[in-house]
């Protein structure tokens, strides 16, 4: 009625516009991309009058660089930047690439001046970050990643728990064209500078990295269903010199995969399933504890050791149109990981001596150790344009678990000439924390340069012991919003908001 037009819900991707009326030149603006998380404006567009309807005519979209709509802080990153620029393999490494976000203590993120537990990943809505230690995450190259959005501030009542920055990722999407891709990389030592090593670190040669993959999709059935998937195996291997006892070979072999498909099971209906992981091993060669990092092995059994990490993800999710104006999207996503350690089979004797009148250790490796970690998260939002608002609310429910399975036993330390002292060490158990929260939140558009946003979040938060008993309970978080934005000048070209 006023010349206004909004089209909600659009995948990813590049868009055109065409506008008719009968007595007006046909118009069509080109180039229109939509940003993960973000709204996309191509400002005013003005058609010309004519009694006589022609040919349709072209015009370039200006490339805005506002979102008219938000308050949020942060960039959206494209296979188009990174990939021609250097960092390495894993997504992650892209994410400094946004203002406002530095790196924190080697591979942890720094955003907007927290640290690096504060910071959450979620990878197509699914958080894939440690529910323990909020640092580590699902590993995917940048080859199986279709956009990444960095937010570093003024977030919406839907998002939770972070004080730090979030990190949203979606992967590749088949589509009614065939695409595949083959690639490969490879480093090593002789393609680095003289390396400087540290107390607890060893001499290290023939350091190689080979890291190979593939991607392909297309579709099923057309206009209907389409499938992707993605595999890439890396292998990382050096040689470590054990001191008297000549290299090994310190190996890890990882496995990142992907898989997606996407069905339109009805004109206003859709449907996808993502599969996701990055299991891995590694023969591991190295002292296996700081505390004799510089002792003197008197056999090589001491330093060497299995390892196992990464894990699985499954999201299963949805969209439903209603009507001209509601969305109503819902999602099930679980994640598990598995780090554990364990000695090698020819480690030898399962008894270690620290001799630290000597500075030597002998014997096998005595160390056990497994841990899992787990999240299950269901989710359910609606969105509703009404008039010059945007309403949207919904409400999740998510658990983590960790269970624990370590121990240390038979190591002798000999602290004198005549004193010893017997270590064994175990811990065992499991905790699980459970999270439900619900939020409601308004987007006004109350002229058209200016936005009023609002929203409320509240959670409750359950921990339970390794009895399976609820040990404490918090039911009062509650977490207000409010945001505005201004744009001065022409429309779609700058922003004032906080």
């Amino acid at each position: 009625r006023n010349g206004d037009f909004a089209l909600r819900w659009l995948p990813v991707g590049s868009y055109q516009v065409e506008l008719r009326r009968i007595g007006y030149e046909s118009l069509v603006v080109t180039d229109i991309v939509v940003r993960l998380g973000r709204t996309t404006t191509i400002g005013v567009v003005e058609m010309v009058e004519t009694p006589v309807e022609l040919e349709a005519i072209s015009a370039q979209a200006q490339r805005l660089l506002i979102d008219p709509e938000s308050t949020a802080g942060g960039v959206n990153l494209t296979p188009e930047l990174f990939r021609n620029l250097p960092n390495d393999r894993d997504y992650r490494s892209m994410v400094t690439m946004a203002p406002a976000v530095n790196g924190y203590r080697g591979t942890d993120l720094s955003v907007a001046g927290g640290t690096g537990p504060e910071t959450a990943f979620f990878v197509e809505g699914a958080n894939v970050t440690s529910p323990v230690t909020g640092l580590e995450a699902t590993r995917l190259p940048y080859n199986f990643v279709r956009e990444i959005q960095v937010k570093t501030g003024g977030y919406e009542a839907e998002y939770r728990s972070t004080l730090g920055g979030i990190v949203n990722v979606v992967t590749h999407s088949g589509s009614n064209v065939f695409e595949s891709q083959v690639f490969g990389y490879y480093t090593s030592d002789r393609l680095e500078g003289t390396p400087r090593f540290g107390l607890s670190e060893s001499t290290r040669q023939n350091q190689a990295q080979y890291d190979i993959g593939v991607t392909i999709g297309g579709p099923i059935l057309r206009d209907r269903l389409w499938y992707f998937a993605a595999y890439n195996p890396s292998v990382v291997t050096e040689d470590i010199a054990i001191p008297e006892f000549g290299t090994y070979d310190d190996r890890g072999v990882q496995h990142v995969f992907a898989g997606k498909l996407s069905w339109r099971a009805a004109d206003r209906t859709n449907l996808f399933f993502t599969a996701f992981g990055d299991p891995g091993t590694r023969d591991k060669i190295g002292p296996m504890s700081i505390s004799t990092a510089h002792f003197t092995p008197l056999n090589p059994e001491t330093w060497m050791g299995e390892e196992a990490f990464g894990g699985v993800n499954f999201v299963l999710g949805g969209t439903q149109l209603i009507g001209d104006n509601g969305l109503l999207e819902a999602s099930i996503s679980s994640m598990s990981r598995r780090e554990s350690y364990l000695p090698t089979t020819d480690a030898g004797a399962r008894v270690q001596i620290h001799d630290y009148t000597t500075e030597t250790v002998s014997g096998g490796t005595t160390k056990y150790g497994e841990t899992s970690l787990g999240r299950f998260n269901l989710a359910l939002k609606s969105t509703w344009e009404l008039g010059r608002h945007t309403f949207k609310a919904g409400g999740e429910w998510s658990t983590s678990d960790r269970t624990v399975d370590s121990y240390t036993h038979n190591v002798i330390k000999r602290l004198g000439q005549e004193t010893y002292r017997e270590v064994n060490t175990s811990s065992s158990g499991g905790l699980s924390n459970r999270v439900g929260g619900l939020f409601v939140q308004d987007s006004w558009r109350v002229t058209d340069r200016w936005r009023l946003n609002l929203g409320l979040r509240w959670e409750a938060q359950g921990f339970e012991d390794t009895n399976g008993d609820i040990a404490q309970t918090i039911d009062d978080q509650w977490a207000p919003r409010l945001g505005f934005v201004f744009q001065p000048g022409q429309l779609g070209t700058q922003r004032i908001y906080g």
